[in-house]
């Protein structure tokens, strides 16, 4: 049996969450790694009950958190890791959502798993592209480099659209 939203949605949220927690435990900014494990924490929990949960809020709460570990000169690679993990949650979340009907309906296993191979075909390249300036050493800011990473996953995502010949609502 393949791999699911059930059991990668969480998978991400909880990445995202240590990562964040961790790292500004390690710096020393303890009410700021207790919240992001609290929000984490949170976000888990709304999803495995299935309520629903705000994943846009979550989302933002989360960049925000990689954008202060940068600036505090976090370690860059596990912010774009822990961004990466929150994005690829939110688009879990979100197309979890839409996928159902009133909790009524359950996606079809094939619908699911086209959606997983195109996020998981995606983030990584938007990781790996994200990457470079790390590995060329240029001097970028995260800012940029967040923005890089989204626009990429964005032109990425819709190439694959385009590709499929499948609109949009189809795969959200």
């Amino acid at each position: 049996m393949g791999m699911t939203i059930k059991s990668i949605l969480p998978g991400l949220i909880g990445t995202a969450a240590l990562i964040y927690t961790l790292t500004f435990a390690a710096a020393q900014e303890y009410l700021i790694a207790l919240l992001a494990f609290a929000l984490g924490f949170i976000w888990l929990l709304l999803e495995i009950k299935r309520l629903k949960p705000p994943a846009t809020l979550f989302f933002l709460f989360f960049v925000g958190l990689a954008i202060i570990g940068c600036v505090q000169d976090g370690p860059v690679l596990l912010m774009l890791l822990g961004l990466s993990s929150t994005l690829a949650a939110w688009d879990l979340s979100r197309f979890q959502s839409r996928a159902t009907l009133d909790g009524e309906i359950e996606m079809t296993a094939g619908f699911e798993e086209r959606h997983l191979r195109r996020l998981a075909i995606v983030a990584g390249a938007g990781f790996l592209l994200a990457l470079l300036p790390l590995l060329a050493t240029l001097p970028m800011n995260f800012v940029v480099l967040a923005v890089v990473l989204l626009v990429t996953m964005s032109v990425l995502r819709r190439a694959f659209l385009t590709l499929r010949q499948t609109t949009p609502e189809e795969v959200d």
